[in-house]
């Protein structure tokens, strides 16, 4: 069981959260390959409209392509669009945003296929998407022996001086560092 799964095996819903760098985007895309799928990625900055209702009519639009193609629907940062509804409501900025959230959810109950969510912010998820969203599954920070092995990765053969290099050493010293954070030092 990968959440939420319908009895063909068609609907899923999972949301990866972790800190940034931690390859949570790489995890949608291990996901979709290993269902033999495509992938849309949307990213809300391009859903976002400054036109009151068209952010909703983007979110359709995203689904749609979505069920036409079959391929996985992926929302990155998806705590933009997942947050907490407004409830005090003064603007219609914040009309706004309620109505997309709206049309998110409704969406999601209706769409047969994949949805993958990613966040840095969990925990800034609406009740309502947490309960339609039934798998979430943190990717942690990488460990030292997890850290040695990216670095061991990442740090080409033709690097001078690459055989002498202490891979525990240099995974000690990076503590604290994601695996975003290793690729850019490296």
């Amino acid at each position: 069981g990968l959440g939420r799964i319908d009895p063909d095996g068609k609907h899923l819903g999972i949301n990866f959260y972790g800190e940034p760098g931690t390859g949570k985007t790489r995890c949608a895309d291990a996901l979709a390959n290993e269902l033999g799928k495509g992938i849309i990625d949307v990213c809300y900055s391009e859903i976002e409209s400054k036109y009151v209702g068209e952010t909703g009519k983007n979110i359709v639009q995203a689904f749609e392509a979505a069920s036409r193609s079959g391929a996985v629907l992926f929302f990155d940062e998806a705590d933009s669009i997942l947050g907490r509804r407004m409830t005090n409501v003064t603007q219609a900025a914040d009309h706004g945003v309620n109505v997309a959230r709206a049309v998110m959810l409704k969406q999601l109950d209706a769409f047969d296929g994949v949805v993958i969510f990613a966040t840095n912010l969990a925990r800034n998820f609406d009740s309502a998407f947490v309960r339609r969203i039934p798998l979430h599954v943190e990717i942690p920070l990488p460990d030292e022996v997890a850290r040695a092995q990216l670095l061991r990765l990442m740090i080409a053969e033709q690097v001078p001086g690459r055989d002498v290099l202490s891979w525990a050493e240099l995974a000690s010293c990076s503590v604290g560092l994601s695996g975003g954070d290793i690729k850019n030092a490296v």
